[in-house]
């Protein structure tokens, strides 16, 4: 499909809305590198089986949870002995999805990804902040990563305070799903020298 083709509507997305059209990944960033969309919507721009979505912008309580996350998995990344990066808020491709996802938080191998997304294989721990998204980071959002045997799903439950860990991905599922409360300590089983606690996520 040329660049031409595009239905124009997609050039103007509305936040909270879908684009009515199927793309694959090498269309999406095409599209990115011509500059199809504004900067204004190009960080908030994902494309989910196929659907360009266009993100709500997050709130104050999402951005500062994120921010203290940040803080706490470049701690850890210092601190720790673990061969890993650390992606606040970059894309991810999810090639059997035919997605591009923007989680809010990875710890991946170490390597160039310039010329290329972070994949599942190269992801060891992914962790999403959900206060209005939270129905679809543990329903849609999760099978997806199940489906791409992404190892360790988190998801920091800003109405529970709370933070939920998937693990063991079989066929679009976790088979192992844990909550942790507040005043809990939350140990990594793919990262055995990262641990947090979840209080410190909360104000």
């Amino acid at each position: 499909m040329s660049l031409a083709a595009i239905d124009p509507a997609v050039t103007q997305p509305q936040p909270g809305t879908r684009v009515p059209a199927r793309f694959s990944v090498v269309q999406f960033d095409a599209m990115i590198d011509a500059g199809v969309f504004s900067e204004e919507t190009d960080r908030q721009i994902q494309l989910l089986n196929g659907e360009i979505v266009i993100m709500t912008p997050p709130n104050p309580l999402h951005d500062d949870v994120v921010g203290l996350l940040s803080a706490w998995a470049f701690g850890e990344l210092h601190r720790s002995q673990e061969n890993v990066e650390v992606r606040v808020q970059l894309s991810m491709d999810l090639a059997k999805q035919n997605s591009v996802v923007l989680p809010d938080l990875m710890f991946v191998a170490p390597r160039s990804y310039s010329a290329r997304r972070p994949t599942a294989s190269d992801t060891r721990l992914l962790i999403e902040v959900s206060d209005t998204t939270l129905v679809y980071d543990l329903g849609d959002k999760m099978r997806m990563y199940a489906a791409e045997n992404v190892v360790e799903y988190w998801v920091i439950d800003i109405p529970h305070r709370s933070l939920i860990v998937h693990l063991d991905p079989v066929a679009g599922r976790y088979r192992s799903v844990q909550t942790f409360a507040e005043h809990e300590l939350v140990n990594s089983k793919s990262l055995t020298d990262v641990s947090l606690s979840v209080s410190r996520l909360f104000r």
